[in-house]
């Protein structure tokens, strides 16, 4: 199954103007290509020249270069701007793809410039989208005219590229290095725009690659981390399964990478075919049912222990492969869905196993999953339904 192909559209002045700013020439390490500038702007101008990304729900995850908004830290800002005067917020990260140097100032060591941003250039913020939806909304929305002349300080990042989007990873590792020692952006988000690392790269890949008969690997995998219809596992999830049905640590990993640059190739088309072929036969189709939340919530295989199990599972067939010196065919795994209740958290068989906890409450049984080593039982399970000679790990 092919996905459809996907429309770029970059952000441009929302007030269709062109914007002149005083910055200073400032200089970091972000990337040799890419043109550093400090400086301040009004609120007035931020608020018309500037706007934020799309969320998941309108633009497609694999062209986000930022995490969704959440709506909670914007009541929380419009609740500081109403309640208090004494406002102050730190700097905004943005990157725009040109700007024309009009006036060049030596003043003491510093050099001072005047730029202009036309009104068509592609611009994108990495750091402050909160804070521009909140200052439109005071502006705009609720008419606060006396916030127009106040200032916010800005660093302005310029690409020097024909799309915002040539340079993506450059402003991915920027959201992700403003980020990373912070909890707030959840785990799969963080991971997904991290392309530090050779592993961060790898997985960044893979989300596009093909599930047989399912879609795109990105197509069941929530890389924002919220899921919804269709997504059964975050990102993070994704990672933690490829771990596991490798059998190596993410340092390890790394470690392998990164000593043998040209095994990469080989190591992604083996995470590539592990994925496809236990992934292919599960049942992500009840996921697009309009109760699906509902099923979710029953089903066993939308759990992120049932995917570290099939995981393992995966591991221990490969490793059976490898030791009697035949091939992996991953279509052992075909069927699973009909040797085991994986859509029925609730089966006696899950119970019995350990994989869940059964509580009477109200006269009501709550099944709750049992995250002790419920991975592990869930592995021995499905390597005795399909005939898989599990590891000494899991069975001591």
């Amino acid at each position: 199954m092919n996905s459809e192909p996907l429309i770029i559209t970059e952000q441009k002045s929302p007030c269709g103007e062109d914007l002149e700013l005083t910055l200073i020439v400032g200089k970091e390490g972000i990337s040799d290509s890419v043109d550093v500038y400090e400086g301040a702007m009004f609120y007035q101008e931020w608020a018309e020249h500037f706007s934020v990304e799309k969320d998941s729900k309108e633009l497609d995850e694999s062209l986000k270069m930022q995490r969704d908004i959440i709506p909670s830290r914007i009541s929380k800002l419009k609740k500081t701007f109403s309640e208090r005067t004494n406002t102050s917020f730190p700097s905004i990260s943005i990157f725009v793809t040109k700007v024309e140097v009009i006036e060049t100032i030596a003043i003491g060591n510093k050099t001072v410039v005047r730029v202009l941003i036309r009104a068509d250039t592609g611009r994108f913020i990495t750091d402050g989208q909160h804070r521009t939806v909140n200052t439109k909304i005071q502006l705009f929305e609720l008419k606060r005219t006396d916030l127009s002349n106040h200032t916010i300080g800005m660093k302005l990042c310029v690409t020097n590229t024909e799309s915002i989007y040539d340079a993506r990873e450059i402003i991915e590792q920027q959201f992700s290095d403003f980020n990373g020692r912070s909890l707030k952006p959840n785990s799969s988000v963080n991971k997904f725009y991290d392309t530090s690392s050779n592993l961060g790269r790898l997985m960044k890949d893979i989300v596009t690659s093909e599930i047989e008969g399912v879609g795109q690997i990105k197509d069941v995998v929530a890389v924002q981390g919220n899921l919804k219809s269709g997504k059964v596992y975050t990102f993070d999830q994704l990672r933690n399964f490829v771990f596991k049905a490798i059998g190596k640590t993410e340092t390890e990993i790394e470690k392998l990478l990164q000593d043998d640059p040209e095994s990469r190739s080989i190591f992604t088309d083996g995470v590539r075919k592990v994925i496809n072929g236990t992934f292919k036969h599960l049942p992500f189709r009840l996921m697009h049912e309009p109760n699906w939340k509902k099923k979710k919530d029953e089903m066993l295989f939308t759990k992120a222990i049932f995917c570290e199990g099939l995981a393992m599972a995966a591991n221990c067939y490969s490793t059976q492969c490898a030791t009697q010196n035949t091939p992996i065919n991953w279509d052992i795994f075909a069927g699973i869905e009909d040797v085991l209740p994986i859509c029925d958290k609730a089966d006696p068989l899950w119970k019995e196993t350990g994989v869940t906890i059964h509580k009477q409450s109200d006269g009501k049984t709550n099944v709750t999953i049992n995250k002790n080593g419920g991975s592990r039982k869930i592995a021995l399970i499905i390597c005795n339904a399909l005939d898989i000679k599990p590891s000494l790990s899991l069975t001591l």
